[in-house]
């Protein structure tokens, strides 16, 4: 749980990437099928829900695009104070990067 609330803190979102931090990862994956099978305990469940965690993220796709768009501009907003643009490379921030690529794509077409 402490290995999550520092993710938090750090990216400002709970939506693990597996590049990011492959444990944590299939951690959280485990909790949230727990989670949606009624296995998980309540205490465990008020503790992720009060960090944001979602238990419909990675249910076979359902869930995935809840509130990844404001967690996203939440992201590139923080981004943005920091290096005082918003031309994300690859290499500083994979998941973002990826992100306003799909999102210049879109706007194209």
């Amino acid at each position: 749980m402490a290995e999550l609330r520092a993710f938090r803190e750090a990216h400002g979102h709970v939506d693990v990437d597996r590049s990011q931090a492959n444990a944590l990862y299939f951690w959280l994956a485990r909790a949230r099928k727990q989670w949606r099978e009624g296995t998980l305990a309540p205490a465990r469940r008020r503790q992720l829900g009060a960090l944001g965690v979602d238990a419909r993220r990675g249910a076979r796709g359902r869930g995935r695009a809840h509130g990844s768009v404001a967690q996203r501009l939440r992201q590139l907003e923080r981004w943005r104070a920091e290096h005082g643009h918003v031309r994300v490379k690859a290499g500083e921030d994979p998941a973002l990067s990826k992100w306003l690529a799909d999102c210049r794509l879109r706007q194209r077409k």
